[in-house]
């Protein structure tokens, strides 16, 4: 099985600057690898597999692919 290893990169960090102050907005916070994950795949277009529903949903426009 080959990874691609996505970096954190500026439009990375762009997207999570948006996501941090729309997640502060609503006093929805989640802690920042949490959040930095969210934004590299925002940032990549990707959907996020995940077990962690509680945290990556409150991320505006972030998919995920949840167990079913």
């Amino acid at each position: 099985m080959n990874f691609v290893i996505l970096p954190f990169d500026q439009k990375a960090s762009k997207e999570a600057i948006l996501i941090y102050q729309q997640l502060k907005q609503s006093g929805n916070l989640i802690e920042m690898p949490d959040l930095f994950i969210g934004a590299v795949a925002k940032a990549n277009g990707l959907k996020l597999a995940t077990l962690n529903e509680k945290h990556f949903a409150r991320i505006p426009g972030l998919e995920l692919i949840t167990k079913p």
